[in-house]
């Protein structure tokens, strides 16, 4: 087994994969060069043979062309044999022009005889021979015909084949001296490179290499050294720094109130502090590892994106930021009411998400209790006023119920006579005086009277009713206990209620403008917490314009607004009253601070919208007055739309 590894690490090592690449490189380069170097030589073996043979040829017959038209066949004979003493020609034939032979001289015995193929190209066809026929015809001679000559080719071929093997020797040698070369070379690079491996692994298991210097001539690695050893100094000065910054944050995390989890992308925990644990009933083991649901329900990996979802809604990288409420689930099936701070860091592709969660059952518990006082006290200052809103149309609906009743009296009467009348009509005639009698009870009954202003009186005492209704439903919606929460609400209805439960403020000081956009969609939010904002909001308008008090030219004028500005909700709050002073505009959402003249104010109402608007919703609160002119104050809450399953 260890030797198998020791195998492996070499054949993966850098001296290996040199040995490999060269032997490939030789392999695939050498044997075609040596090929096709002997083949270029070869073929011009070839080429000069064949040429040297025709040229012989030539002049062999010339000088055998004499002694055959003298037709001497004793000389051609010698002359023949001569020729085969030649070494190179093997074969000679002289035949007339009928194809009868004349005389034949070969190496061959009888019985192996050979075959005549005349040849154009070296070995053209396999019998070792190269046959050549050159014609013989002179003018006026007797005889004509044709000598044929077969040249050895084996002696060439043994030159060729002798060539090939040399120069595979010679690049067998090259291949293995460019073996040796490169082991030896290879050997000589990787040794510095192990005493670098070997202080980077003692630099990785946490050591602290004394020096990276290698002893090597190369530049690169002398340079490689020096960088290594001052990256090894500095690592581990981070390391240090790391370690210690670790042992902060984890001394941080362990004694946090706040229940500290660290996410993935997967929005699985990879950690959490002992105030989860504590908090939730889990132990840290039955937590890493699993999705955050096991905790937070609510809170979903956004489908298509990096981002998170809470109560199935995206949350903008903005919003993750702020403080958002759900709910909890402990080990043991209970819930409570958490709130949660959401922030992430990218990784290259990975995304991290840190929760900071803080168990609001009990601060909960005291905003119900402290907003509904806070609501009953306003609604308490507010009571003289509301209950003169109630009484006006109550005077009316009391008055004209009376005269209801005492007109409906009259019609019965006046019924029950003509029913007197039709029951004698019944019997017999009536008579002139009693239809006399007849109109003029009608007339003392006033009945084209009642018959105007008995609907009208009916109208008049709805109308009543309805306004009485309008009051209490306001005051019931704005001091509802149940509306501590965030709810999906028509904020255009919370601006209509908080305007009339305080409309005693403002009915004898200002007209107050509606200007509220029917498009707008609804939002969530605190609807209690937005309502008591307006109407701190109008009060103040109300106060600011009886400050500075209105004439018939330029009465009073209280404009409340609602719009879509981008992805956020607008509400302004608008008068033309006495203005603020531009010293004062940054101090007066400060607590207890307050520009009315003592006695007048408690420094707290727009403490408590800023409150509202800011910390409890995230949104904005912009001011702009102009003293003598009145001021502008603008609310920007970002809007939330209704969730997908109830659009």
């Amino acid at each position: 087994m260890g030797f198998s590894k020791q195998l492996i690490d070499y054949s993966n090592s850098f001296t290996a994969r040199m040995i490999s690449g060269v032997i490939l490189i030789q392999l695939s380069s050498i044997p075609v060069m040596v090929f096709g170097f002997f083949l270029l030589i070869e073929k011009n073996y070839q080429e000069t043979f064949v040429n040297q043979v025709r040229s012989d040829s030539f002049w062999l017959a010339k000088i055998i062309q004499p002694v055959i038209v003298d037709t001497n066949q004793d000389r051609l004979a010698s002359i023949l044999e001569e020729v085969l003493l030649n070494g190179d020609i093997v074969y000679a034939q002289v035949i007339e022009n009928n194809g009868k032979p004349v005389i034949t001289r070969t190496f061959f015995d009888d019985q192996h005889p050979l075959q005549y193929y005349e040849d154009f190209y070296f070995g053209q066809h396999n019998d070792d021979i190269y046959f050549v026929s050159l014609p013989i015809n002179e003018d006026g001679a007797a005889f004509s015909g044709t000598i044929r000559l077969g040249y050895d080719e084996s002696p060439l071929q043994e030159l060729i084949v002798t060539s090939y093997v040399r120069g595979f020797a010679i690049a067998g040698v090259y291949t293995a001296a460019m073996l040796i070369l490169v082991i030896w070379y290879g050997r000589r690079i990787t040794k510095p490179i192990q005493k670098i491996q070997e202080m980077a692994q003692l630099v990785a298991s946490g050591g602290e290499p004394n020096d990276f210097h290698v002893n090597s001539k190369i530049t690169e690695f002398r340079n490689l050294s020096g960088d290594l050893h001052r990256m090894s100094v500095a690592l581990v000065a981070k390391t240090r720094e790391a370690n210690e910054r670790e042992i902060r944050l984890r001394t941080i995390m362990d004694h946090a109130a706040e229940g500290i989890v660290v996410l993935n992308d997967r929005l699985c925990i990879e950690s959490c502090n002992p105030a989860v644990e504590r908090d939730f009933g889990y132990p840290a083991n039955e937590l890493v590892g699993h999705p955050i649901t096991r905790l937070v329900p609510e809170l979903e990996a956004e489908a298509g994106s990096r981002g998170l979802t809470l109560h199935q809604k995206p949350l903008s990288e903005t919003e993750q930021s702020l403080a958002h409420e759900a709910t909890g689930s402990r080990k043991n099936g209970t819930n409570f009411r958490l709130e949660i701070t959401i922030g992430y860091a990218d990784a290259g592709d990975n995304r991290l998400f840190t929760l900071i969660i803080q168990d609001i059952t009990e601060r909960k518990r005291l905003d119900e209790k402290n907003s509904v006082s806070e609501k009953m006290e306003a609604v308490g200052r507010l009571a003289a006023g509301i209950a003169h809103e109630i009484n006006t149309p109550t005077q009316y609906v009391r008055d004209n119920t009376n005269f209801t009743k005492e007109s409906v009296a009259t019609l019965f009467q006046l019924i029950d006579g003509y029913r007197e009348l039709t029951q004698s009509a019944a019997i017999e005639p009536l008579t002139s005086d009693q239809i006399n009698q007849a109109k003029v009870g009608l007339q003392e009954a006033e009945f084209d009277y009642l018959k105007d202003e008995l609907p009208s009186a009916l109208d008049q005492s709805l109308d009543g009713l309805q306004q009485i209704s309008e009051i209490v439903r306001a005051i019931k919606e704005f001091s509802h206990p149940g509306q501590i929460d965030r709810q999906v609400v028509d904020i255009n209805r919370v601006v209509e209620n908080a305007v009339k439960v305080c409309k005693s403020e403002w009915k004898y000081t200002a007209e107050m403008q509606l200007n509220l956009d029917s498009g707008l969609p609804d939002i969530e939010c605190y609807p209690s917490m937005i309502g008591q904002s307006i109407i701190n909001l109008v009060i103040n308008a109300a106060h600011a314009i009886e400050e500075q008090g209105t004439d018939t030219s330029d009465p009073g004028l209280i404009k409340v607004s609602t719009r879509k500005a981008g992805d956020r909700i607008s509400i302004e709050v608008a008068d033309n009253g006495a203005g603020i002073n531009a010293s004062d505009q940054k101090k007066i959402f400060d607590p207890f601070y307050t520009t009315k003249a003592p006695g007048k104010g408690t420094g707290q109402g727009l403490s408590l919208v800023r409150t509202i608007v800011v910390d409890r919703h995230g949104g904005d609160l912009k001011v702009e007055s102009e003293i003598a002119k009145g001021t502008r104050i603008l609310i920007e809450i970002d809007q939330t739309p209704l969730r997908q399953e109830k659009a």
